[in-house]
């Protein structure tokens, strides 16, 4: 199934090419390509393109569950946190030794700062822990735009944000349950912060 799913996509990415080529005609690409660059409409398209790209990649590559141990961590956190618990019990002893986890009294805590957990718990509290990291991709190229905005132009920041959206390092963190992506959100937002 996976491999019939890359050669979709990389069929449709060829007749996409291969359309824009067509369309283009002898002028080339030049004159859609300039009026995406001075678009103010076009961090809104990268946004939302990105987001719906890292939620297909969540469901139909990684299934919409965590594959490693950090990621079963946090989806146990935000499970309990979700909740309005602040750890687990009644769990058997050894139950939880396999991944990063830690035990006082009967009571089991993951062992990772709470903020991405508690993020991540408003999606598993709404039923759609999936689109988390999906949405925060969005937002993280909205503020990066706004940020390469506020120190060079609208063109530079919409090429910024075209590489962001296209970037296979960002959409596949934005598909998984990792923290990165919030991270990177939180300090472009600092940075923007700080040039207020």
């Amino acid at each position: 199934l996976h491999l019939a799913m890359n050669f979709l996509l990389l069929a449709l990415a060829l007749a996409t090419v291969a359309g824009a080529a067509v369309h283009a005609g002898a002028r080339g690409i030049d004159g859609p390509l300039d009026r995406a660059l001075a678009s103010e409409q076009t961090r809104w398209w990268l946004a939302c393109a990105a987001a719906g790209v890292a939620a297909l990649l969540n469901r139909l590559v990684f299934d919409g569950i965590p594959h490693i141990p950090d990621e079963v961590v946090y989806f146990l956190q935000a499970g309990y946190l979700s909740k309005g618990a602040l750890y687990l019990t009644g769990i058997p002893a050894a139950a939880l030794d396999v991944i990063s986890t830690s035990t006082h009294e009967g009571r089991w805590f993951g062992i990772f700062p709470v903020g991405w957990p508690a993020i991540l718990a408003l999606g598993v509290r709404a039923g759609v822990p999936w689109l988390v990291n999906p949405l925060l991709t969005a937002i993280l190229i909205l503020v990066a735009h706004g940020l390469i905005r506020r120190v060079w132009d609208l063109g530079t920041a919409n090429l910024a944000g075209f590489f962001l959206a296209t970037s296979p390092w960002l959409l596949f963190l934005g598909a998984s349950f990792m923290a990165h992506t919030a991270a990177i959100a939180a300090g472009a937002l600092a940075a923007r912060g700080a040039l207020e």
